[in-house]
């Protein structure tokens, strides 16, 4: 999601990345024309999110087999 966020801005205002972001401070790899250290966040954050997702809708995204027989048996 964070990606599709940095490639809106991007598209609304063409060279807004260069102009905001300290761009001599980062590694200078960048793909797509957002920075190595966007995407880095962009998957950081990614994985916490499953974790506070999880824990505010009481759900897993991926439930084991025994799960779903607790569920069908209760």
């Amino acid at each position: 999601m964070n990606d599709q966020f940095v490639w809106g801005l991007e598209w609304l205002a063409p060279g807004y990345i260069g102009r905001v972001w300290d761009l001599q401070a980062l590694s200078g790899v960048s793909f797509a024309g957002a920075p190595l250290e966007e995407w880095l966040f962009a998957f950081a954050f990614g994985l916490y999110w499953t974790g506070v997702y999880e824990h505010l809708t009481w759900n897993r995204t991926s439930p084991d087999s025994s799960a779903q027989g607790m569920r069908a048996n209760a």
